[in-house]
């Protein structure tokens, strides 16, 4: 039996247990996302769960092998602001219509970005750009609380779903683990408030502990309809024990906006930019503390004194001016070697030019450095020109991404008015 055939007062249990069992199979994938934000962010991100714990959020900025010179971040950064500058919003077009109903898509357009704004669109979406340039998936969730639209960001590595059957195509089952207070449980399901009271509590955290620790895992799951005439679509909510909420779902697609920096040729999570650049960034933190360290040991004057020279090692200092008495006919004489071969350095900038190639990111909008050679405004503008054109199909699903959004913001709009008659928006008026 499927986990969506199981009746309310069952469900929960199966929710739960197959949620795991997922969250076990993800285990690859979240680790690996925690080492690209561990890249990226030079943080100690150690969790090998789908959330964090009370423990290592104290040590984030404690990692031992920061990144001495962080291309990936310099690059992250850099295309964020250049895709993430872009504000796409819908446009509502006629075919042949009259006078009104242009003035209705016109309105429409209107009431659409006041949404946009409303919901902070343009300022989450580069945020989630930013998630996909360093994990698998950026994610958005799209959902409805009460007669308003809201939306927040989600970490993809608290999304499960079954790896095998999302091999060629989007799956059609998603889960979605998450930690919250018991307090605002309670206020989301007031009628289940003695269940939610004798859950158990997340397992970094201890029952007998302070109010403001109480924890509890929060499993969501849903189930995309096999077909427009079948009604097998579901939405659960639960904890370990506890259905919150289980209801029909009508629509064809999860309320989640996903958005990949490039997509894998297998499955369904992508491939991140700081991924790419991971073979690259290793070996010049790598080659940097090599460098670092014959810094260290050769970068320091040697003194070689003559036995009977009676040169005390006392006057051997770096004050400017010393005057050393010596005696014999050789006098102390310095030596410093070299540190490092020219070839290595020389390395070292290979190796950070090849990050760029990777990444297409060009090293005039990372540093503002213009790159020898490009003299003129037209080679300039050339220049500008490949790197766009490098990065077309990303901003391309930047922009679907917001379009997914207005999709979403339609069809719960309607839900609303359904339910209450209503649906209040600011729209954005131009004069």
């Amino acid at each position: 039996m499927y986990w969506y055939e199981h009746e309310t007062v069952e469900i929960c249990n199966a929710v739960v247990d197959l949620c795991n069992k997922l969250e076990e199979d993800h285990s690859g994938r979240i680790r690996a996302n925690y080492e690209f934000m561990r890249m990226y962010g030079n943080r100690n991100y150690t969790s090998a769960s789908g959330g964090f714990t009370r423990g290592n959020q104290s040590d984030l900025r404690r990692d031992p092998n920061i990144m001495r010179l962080n291309v990936a971040q310099s690059q992250v950064d850099t295309i964020s602001s250049k895709i993430g500058r872009n504000k796409p919003r819908p446009l509502y077009l006629t075919r042949q219509g009259d006078y009104t109903l242009r003035r209705k898509a016109k309105r429409l357009g209107d009431s659409m970005e006041g949404l946009f704004m409303e919901q902070k669109l343009y300022d989450l979406m580069p945020r989630v750009f930013s998630d996909a340039c360093i994990m698998d998936l950026g994610v958005l969730k799209v959902f409805r609380d009460g007669d308003k639209i809201k939306s927040e960001r989600i970490i993809s590595n608290h999304l499960f779903w079954d790896m095998d059957e999302a091999l060629y195509a989007e799956p059609r089952s998603l889960f979605q683990k998450a930690e919250m207070h018991k307090a605002a449980l309670i206020s989301m399901f007031p009628e289940k408030s003695q269940q939610i009271e004798s859950s158990a509590v997340q397992d970094s955290y201890s029952s007998g502990l302070d109010d403001e620790l109480q924890m509890s895992s929060v499993y969501e799951g849903w189930h995309l309809p096999t077909s427009v005439e079948s009604d097998d679509g579901r939405h659960v909510i639960c904890l370990d024990g506890v259905t919150l909420l289980d209801e029909h779902w009508n629509y064809d697609n999860f309320p989640f906006v996903f958005v990949r920096w490039s997509n894998a040729p297998l499955g369904f999570s992508g491939i991140s930019l700081v991924e790419q650049l991971e073979p690259v960034q290793r070996e010049i933190n790598s080659l940097l503390i090599r460098i670092q360290q014959s810094m260290a040991l050769m970068s320091s004057p040697y003194f070689f004194v003559p036995i009977g020279s009676k040169v005390s090692p006392n006057h051997l200092r770096n004050a400017p001016g010393t005057i050393l008495m010596y005696a014999g006919a050789q006098p102390p004489v310095s030596y410093v070697p070299q540190a490092m071969s020219g070839e290595v350095y020389n390395h070292l900038d290979r190796l950070l030019q090849r990050a760029y190639e990777i990444s297409g990111i060009s090293e005039l909008s990372a540093t503002g450095k213009k790159p020898s050679g490009l003299d003129s405004g037209v080679a300039l503008r050339i220049y500008s020109d490949i790197e766009t054109e490098r990065h077309m199909l990303t901003a391309q699903r930047y922009e679907t991404a917001f379009m997914a959004c207005a999709a979403w913001f339609m069809d719960l709009a309607e839900d609303i008015i359904e339910d209450s008659g209503s649906f209040t928006v600011r729209a954005m008026r131009k004069k």
